[in-house]
């Protein structure tokens, strides 16, 4: 994003909520000037992010970024999420730049990567939103194994299923259906 000055310039003319000459990390605790954001309710987020990917110039990255907040400004945001526009090559930029890490589980944002790049290079993946300690992607195909690619994903995110679906068998059958994966760690 050669001009980001610009570019919030084109948004603000193009939406009608403010641009945020940020986006936050750290659950909404701490601003990062490097890009800018839309605060949006989720779904609007979402379908936000599909248009936006579709028109940024190259070096600029669309993201779901944070949807926790714990800055305790007092203000509701509740149900929204940022839609984060930030300099970046890749998808792997992506978790960079929103800072994922699994603290709990001993894993900072280049473990999570590496990881990630492991399944991305077995089904390939497009991560669309990332915060502190979640990642969601969608699968770009099938795994060859379903129970082994669901094991793995248990592996790396035991949340998934002992705070989420409740079993390996569970997950399977929900990313099948949706093609979506939520990692996150508590």
């Amino acid at each position: 994003m050669s001009d980001i000055h610009a570019l919030r310039q084109l948004l603000q003319e193009s939406v009608e909520v403010d641009v945020r000459p940020f986006f936050t990390v750290d659950f909404g605790r701490v601003p990062d000037e490097s890009g800018l954001s839309l605060l949006l309710d989720k779904e609007e987020a979402e379908a936000g992010l599909t248009a936006l990917r579709s028109v940024l110039p190259p070096g600029t990255l669309a993201f779901i970024g944070s949807t926790k907040w714990l800055d305790h400004t007092g203000d509701d945001r509740e149900g929204m999420a940022e839609l984060v526009l930030s300099p970046g090559e890749d998808q792997w930029d992506i978790l960079r730049t929103a800072r994922t890490n699994a603290t709990n589980y001993e894993m900072d944002t280049d473990d999570v990567i590496r990881e990630l790049k492991a399944i991305d290079n077995a089904v390939g993946i497009d991560i669309f939103h990332a915060e502190t300690d979640m990642v969601s992607f969608r699968l770009k195909s099938d795994p060859n194994n379903w129970d082994a690619f669901c094991e793995d994903l248990y592996r790396l995110c035991p949340d998934i299923v002992d705070q989420g679906v409740g079993s390996v068998d569970d997950l399977q059958i929900f990313v099948r259906a949706t093609r979506e994966v939520q990692l996150w760690w508590d």
